[in-house]
């Protein structure tokens, strides 16, 4: 005896597991009158009834009752070997989950992971920003695998020391002014730390980034400059680092932050980098990965620390050296 259509089968099964045509032809996709059809189709192909057609519900008779059992492990077995297959395709290509804070995740990283993408194409990029990728958020664990939070490599901005992983340094962080091109002209040009009273100070606070100890304020940046009659707790307050440096780019103020973080703006003339003087920060950015890596973590590692090497924007700024800044 030839297999009736799959077809039939499958409206049959979901007929008969939810003992509703109508919630059955939701599950597939297809109207309650498909489904219908198709039960007709098996019935008349089996020469006997699988339902008592009630008004409001359905009921299964012997033979439906003996056939649903066997069809439902069928298309279990089908649907387990899809997926099995499917599993092994993304792994033969090469999946790669990486996490980041949301800062560098955004504003540094996702700008170049297309150009990784040319160069690698068979491995599959998945990015994800969290909060527990900065040590201010997650300081000391035990278990190795705290650290990654589920991906397969980490970019850490934190101590630089990992517990049963590797890390190797990205980059340090300085923190300096950065504002609209427009503001080194004009009426009050910035020219001096001085010429920052003429200007509107933007703040970061509650910022996952800014919660690090080692992160420095206005407040320390005019005491290291000489400036001691500016208020720095005026101006506008953004929760995230992202949302000042876009201010900033629309000449809103003038922020405090780190140029790596604001590297695309600088680099398309949207920002600016008035002063030499910038405070680096005691925590760094890492990258970490397990002590014993798959070719696509080590490949993705090489990658990202040649591009770190070449980012023009983690040099010290004016070709100074930054001042060693500790909180007080």
């Amino acid at each position: 005896m030839r297999i009736p259509p799959l077809n039939a089968l499958r409206a049959f099964e979901a007929s008969a597991r939810l003992l509703s045509m109508q919630a059955a032809a939701q599950e597939l996709f297809v109207t309650p009158a498909a489904v219908s059809q198709q039960i007709k189709i098996l019935e008349d192909r089996l020469g006997m009834a699988l339902f008592v057609r009630l008004p409001r519900r359905l009921e299964l008779t012997e033979a439906g009752a003996m056939l649903l059992p066997s069809l439902t492990r069928a298309f279990a077995a089908i649907e387990l070997a899809v997926e099995e297959l499917e599993t092994r395709k993304s792994a033969k290509r090469g999946r790669l989950m990486i996490g980041a804070s949301p800062g560098f995740g955004s504003h540094w990283l996702l700008p170049r992971l297309n150009a990784f993408h040319e160069l690698y194409p068979h491995i599959e990029l998945q990015l994800a920003t969290r909060t527990t990728m900065s040590d201010s958020v997650l300081r000391v664990s035990e278990n190795p695998d705290d650290w990654f939070q589920g991906c397969d490599v980490a970019i850490r901005f934190g101590a630089g020391a990992y517990r049963g992983c590797v890390a190797r340094k990205l980059f340090s962080m300085a923190s300096t002014p950065i504002c609209h091109p427009a503001l080194l002209d004009g009426r009050h040009p910035l020219r001096a730390p001085d010429d920052l009273r003429h200007h509107t100070l933007l703040h970061v606070r509650n910022d996952v980034a800014q919660m690090d100890t080692g992160w420095p304020g206005w407040r320390d940046w005019l005491k290291a400059a000489g400036v001691d009659d500016i208020d720095p707790r005026k101006g506008p307050v953004f929760n995230q680092i992202s949302l000042a440096i876009e201010a900033a780019a629309d000449q809103m103020g003038v922020v405090l932050a780190a140029p790596l973080l604001a590297a695309r703006e600088l680099s398309r003339g949207r920002l600016a980098v008035p002063f030499s003087l910038s405070l680096t920060m005691r925590s760094v950015y890492s990258i970490v990965h397990p002590l014993h890596p798959s070719p696509e973590v080590e490949a993705f590692c090489n990658w990202l620390l040649a591009e770190a090497a070449a980012e023009v924007w983690a040099k010290p700024m004016g070709g100074l050296e930054p001042l060693r800044w500790m909180p007080l």
